[in-house]
This record gives C-alpha cells, structure tokens and sequence, in this order.
C-alpha cells in the first residue's frame, strides 16, 4: 500500500462517523510514519506491513468513537505536547484561558516562590503549564498537582517528566483532603461539571472520555461547590482561585464564590465569547 492509498482508505473507512474524515486520517497517518503533514502530502512511499497494520488499528480506535487524541497519545496545549489516554481528560484550547489570566495574575505580585496547586489536574496540563510559563518569566513556582483517580495521577506524572524535568509534585487526594493546614497563593480546578442528564446529548468521542473527570450531580456543580466552600481554609489572603465550569454555569458559580466570601470575583469569556472560567480572591 502507498501513502496516497493508505490516505484513501482511511478516508473511506472514518468517512460517515467524523465531519474531519481526512484530516484525522492525515494525522493518523503521520504519526504511524513520523511525517508532516507537508511532507506526507508530497510523498507515494510504500508502507511497510508493520506500519499498514498499525494505522488499520488506529484507524479501528477512532472508528469506534477515541479521539484522535487518544487514539495518537498526546495532544497539544498551550505550546506543549501532553501524553493522554482515555483515563484523562484530552487539553482543550478554551482552558488556555485560564492559563493566560494566572500569568497576567502573577508576572508582577512578585511573590517568590509561588506556591500554587492544581486539582483535579488530570494529565497535568494547567499546572504544568502554569509552571512552565512562570518560570519562563523568571518566577519561582512551587507547583502540586493532585487528583483523585491513581490512573489519572500517573499521566500527570509522565508529564511532569516529559515537560519540566519532575519539577512539581503529584499528590493523590479527593479535592483538599490531602493539604489539611496548607496554604497556597493559587488554586487551580477544571473539575467534572457536566450533568448526568446531558450525557445523552454529548458527542461520542467525549464519551470515551473518564466519566470521573465529566460528571458531577447537582446538575454539574457538586464538585464546583465543594472546592469553593473549601478553598478558603487553603488560600492565603488574597490568594487566587480559578477554576473552568460550563458556559451556563458561570453566573451560579459566581454567586457561590461572592456567597463563599471571595472578592473581586470574575467571568473569563473563551475566544467563542462564550462565559469559561470564574474566579475570585480570598479574604483569608
């Protein structure tokens, strides 16, 4: 099989299941033969049977609803490249947001070393990244990372590894219940706030996602509600928390900050001018 009917069968077999059939399979393809996409477009090589056989089998993944994310094994966000699966949470572009209000936030507090955490942290990419980018700028960033789910917990690891050279902790803990007595300056969540009753309604390839990191009762809160009530035992005065909820969530979740004793609370907007992330300061 050559490269352009290799790109054709896949687009065929993907083709009725995804809107982005040749896409996919572009990128797809690149990853079995460690091309560009520039590069794969210009090339009528022959596949070997070993790469055949391993593109039919990533085919199969995505066919049956994975995303190409998962189905490749990383995924890119905010510059970086993170490992995933399907015990993690696949980066979004709209969390980048989050990301660039915490650099925005920090770059002149001037408070050295910075001492932050990220829960719910999944494959690590918020805390990661906050990290990275802090540094970049030249502030010390005392980062944890936790989640609940083990599995979860050892991509974040791998990424810690990959990215920053094991510069930040990973810490196992529902929420806050590892940190009991600890302070810190930033607090970071994209929690699971979808509602149960949506799930009928969600794309297939969200569905393969983790149920742990989607889902939360009390119509996508419950969590939400938790880590507010609870931050303020864990925020050192004026300390920062952000955290990502749905688009029609935003103005609940800030009630419950403003109700929590957060001030200056605030809606982030993403680039589809759709309501993301809230935040708010502590008063501790």
């Amino acid at each position: 099989m050559t490269v352009p009917e290799a790109r054709a069968m896949g687009f065929k077999a993907l083709t009725g299941m995804t809107d982005t059939a040749a896409l996919d399979c572009r990128i797809l393809l690149c990853h079995v033969l460690k091309m560009t996409q520039s590069e794969l477009l210009l090339s009528t090589r022959q596949l070997s049977a070993e790469e055949e056989k391993c593109f039919e089998g990533l085919l199969k993944k995505r066919a049956e609803g994975f995303s190409v994310a998962v189905v490749i094994g990383h995924k890119e966000f905010f510059g970086r490249d993170f490992i995933v699966n399907d015990k993690v949470l696949v980066p979004r572009p709209e969390t980048e947001i989050l990301v660039e209000r915490v650099i925005n936030e920090f770059k002149d507090r001037h408070q050295n070393p910075l001492k932050a955490l990220d829960i719910c942290t999944g494959s690590g990419c918020i805390g990661i990244t906050v990290l990275a980018e802090l540094e970049r700028i030249g502030i010390d960033c005392e980062m944890i990372l936790s989640d609940v789910c083990e599995q979860a917990l050892g991509i974040a690891e791998d990424n810690c590894r990959q990215i920053i050279e094991n510069r930040s902790k990973c810490i196992l803990s529902d929420v806050f219940e590892a940190f009991d007595g600890r302070r810190f300056n930033l607090i970071t969540a994209n929690p699971p706030y979808i509602a149960p009753a949506m799930k009928d309604s969600l794309a297939t390839e969200v569905l393969h996602e983790p149920e742990l990191a989607l889902f939360a009762d009390d119509g996508g809160l419950a969590l939400i509600r938790r880590i507010i009530s609870e931050s303020p035992k864990h925020l050192s005065n004026g300390g920062l928390l952000i955290l990502e909820c749905g688009y029609d969530q935003a103005d609940e979740t800030r009630k419950l900050m403003d109700e929590s004793g957060f001030a200056s609370s605030f809606i982030l907007k993403d680039l589809a001018g759709l309501p993301r992330c809230v935040g708010g300061y502590a008063n501790a």
